[in-house]
């Protein structure tokens, strides 16, 4: 609920959004599909800060930008 409500104030903010959005759940493959020794090295050190995660992004014909990125559909 707290992330939701601080990315809808900061929707006037573009990318920053976007971030606020997509970083809080750079852990969650791990805690749903990892290995029970993945998490147990994984998980605590994201917790504390240790670990940091990234997100990265390419799209055929746009590169990193999102907004730019078409569908390809047969539709």
């Amino acid at each position: 609920m707290s992330v939701m409500l601080v990315t809808e104030k900061m929707t006037a903010y573009g990318s920053f959004a976007f971030r606020m959005a997509v970083t809080p759940d750079r852990h969650r493959p791990i805690a749903l599909f990892g290995t029970e020794e993945q998490k147990a090295k994984y998980l605590p050190k994201f917790g504390t800060g240790e670990l940091l995660s990234s997100y990265a992004l390419t799209e055929a014909g746009s590169g990193s930008d999102a907004l730019a990125a078409k569908a390809n559909s047969p539709y």
